[in-house]
């Protein structure tokens, strides 16, 4: 039940730091659209372009992280004994550490923008998994909404740093 009363505080805290986050972006902007105009044409001329092969490498690592978590998702809702999900569980964090080192080598200020904190709660939030394990579909419920939210958010909110209260690339 504490764990419960736990994860609903902390999603809590996660969404109203998003939605202050999106107001204070929302007003900067409304105060000033032509400087915000001059940033966003400095950031867009002096953004570096990443080959294609490391789009690729992403796609295949994506790609393999959210099929492999699938099946241990699954093996959580139908109890299936951890040590028959080794293989995937080992898979699933190499695949989540490439997509970490990826966002890293993309932008030096990844760790400390929206998209990397929530990677890194999602990190967090998992190591729970090993701690309760009783719990371990609800809270492999909760990474799963995290992620999702965490991926499909505009870009504007992704890529905003609550250190320098702006959008860094």
């Amino acid at each position: 039940m504490t764990l419960y009363i736990l994860l609903i505080l902390y999603l809590w805290n996660i969404v109203v730091a998003i939605l202050l986050s999106r107001e204070f972006f929302r007003t900067s902007i409304k105060a000033s659209r032509d400087h915000y105009m001059e940033i966003r044409k400095e950031i867009t001329t002096e953004k570096k372009r990443r080959p294609g092969w490391v789009r690729a490498i992403e796609i295949l690592l994506r790609t393999g992280h959210i099929g492999t978590t699938g099946v241990l998702f699954g093996g959580a809702i139908f109890a299936v004994p951890f040590a028959h999900m080794i293989s995937w569980h080992q898979v699933a964090i190499a695949t989540g550490g490439g997509l970490a080192l990826l966002g890293i080598n993309q932008s030096r200020h990844w760790p400390y923008q929206v998209r990397g904190m929530i990677a890194l709660t999602h990190v967090g939030l998992l190591g729970l998994v090993h701690l309760y394990p009783e719990y371990r579909a609800q809270i492999l419920a909760t990474v799963l909404v995290i992620g999702s939210i965490g991926s499909h958010m505009p870009g504007n909110i992704r890529h905003w740093s609550p250190m320098q209260g702006c959008r860094t690339e």
